[in-house]
């Protein structure tokens, strides 16, 4: 793998959650990269710490042991300011239950992220947001809340908000898990485009269809991380 296309390296990574005095482990020394134009995949039983591993990935947790590059910045050397701007300009989430704003347009929804981004003029906002519906087949949508979606359409309009700031690293817990199979292979089908356009893409997931999809398998067992031959 070729160092410059590395955007994040994870070095014995240790989490633990204190309960009543005690430690409870969650992750035991993870190291791994992750670089783009690759769909990553990272199955597990449920409990096992594929979403703390997510939060770790995505900056929202910061509690743990080890070593987390992103773009080569040490994240503990860096304060809420900067983990917040890398957030915004460098890492897409989609969660499993859309979080869409039930009172704005799926055009409005996928404006949002852009509010704060001041390297998107104004003036390009809505055009940008088009051009992102239109990218997952939304284009005639745009105008309609999400009580007027499917689900399947609700998870692509979170698709085209993850993609508003245009971030190098998409992140996805679990994005079908409230879908059915047709648009399970939807989704799937958009995240594989997006990392052979050239996006890092990290997805947990108990799909099974998952992994057709995947460059690459992990498997969280016994607070450990794996790599499974597909």
């Amino acid at each position: 793998m070729e160092k410059e296309k590395v955007l994040i390296r994870l070095e014995h990574i240790t989490k633990n959650y204190v309960n009543k005095h005690h430690n409870i482990l969650v992750l035991d020394n993870i190291s791994i990269d992750f670089s783009k134009q690759k769909f990553y995949l990272i199955i597990g039983h449920s409990g096992n710490g594929k979403s703390t591993l997510i939060n770790i990935l995505g900056l929202i947790d910061s509690k743990f042991e080890g070593n987390y590059l992103i773009y080569g910045n040490e994240v503990s050397t860096l304060n809420n300011k900067d983990l917040a701007k890398i957030r915004m300009q460098h890492v897409g989430f989609i969660f499993q239950d859309f979080y869409l704003d039930p009172y704005l347009k799926a055009i409005e929804n996928v404006l949002v992220p852009m509010y704060i981004n001041e390297n998107i003029l104004k003036e390009s906002r809505k055009s940008k947001a088009i051009e992102l519906l239109d990218k997952v087949g939304l284009k005639e949508r745009i105008n309609h809340f999400p009580r007027e979606l499917s689900g399947g359409e609700q998870q692509r309009v979170a698709i085209a908000r993850a993609l508003a700031n245009d971030p190098d690293i998409i992140l996805a817990d679990e994005p079908t898990g409230n879908l059915d199979s047709t648009n399970e292979k939807m989704v799937f089908e958009q995240l594989k485009k997006l990392s052979k356009d050239g996006k890092c893409v990290i997805v947990v997931s108990h799909s099974d269809l998952a992994k057709k999809y995947a460059d690459v398998v992990y498997e969280l067992d016994d607070h450990k991380l794996y790599e499974v031959k597909k």
